[in-house]
């Protein structure tokens, strides 16, 4: 009776392991904020269609720049595909403002990913966290 509650004491450990392994953490710093107004929006897309999506994406968050920077680390974040989208919200209306010439605040995505008339795709701004930490620098311009 001993041996089987051990093994299967080992075996829920065992299970416990694997499950936390499969599991990292994405770490993203958005540099070049042109100033200290507003919030950095960053948004982790897991699929094609969550990287299109504006409203928040797999996970996301609001932080306030200081000295040019934003850092966001997103936790227990399952391995596999993901793409970063980025912007300098300096007016803080949560939208990315458009003008006729595009962008009128800075942006950017994972991989230094550049669009034509619009955002890249998902395919060209993807990395795949497969390691317990990724960290990845996205420039705003």
């Amino acid at each position: 009776m001993r041996t089987t509650l051990a093994s299967m004491g080992i075996v829920a450990l065992l299970t416990t392991a694997a499950a936390a392994a499969d599991t990292g953490t994405i770490t993203v710093l958005a540099t070049g904020a042109a100033s200290e107004r507003g919030t950095v929006l960053i948004q982790l897309a897991n699929s094609a269609a969550d990287y299109k999506d504006d409203k928040g994406g797999f996970r996301s968050a609001e932080i306030k720049p200081a000295g040019g920077r934003a850092t966001a680390t997103f936790e227990d974040v399952p391995y596999g595909d993901y793409a970063v989208k980025v912007f300098h919200d300096e007016n803080d209306n949560k939208k990315l403002d458009i003008g006729l010439r595009g962008p009128k605040e800075p942006y950017g995505f994972s991989n230094g990913a550049r669009g034509f008339m619009g955002p890249p795709s998902f395919a060209a701004a993807k990395v795949t966290l497969s390691d317990p930490t990724l960290r990845l620098e996205i420039a705003l311009r």
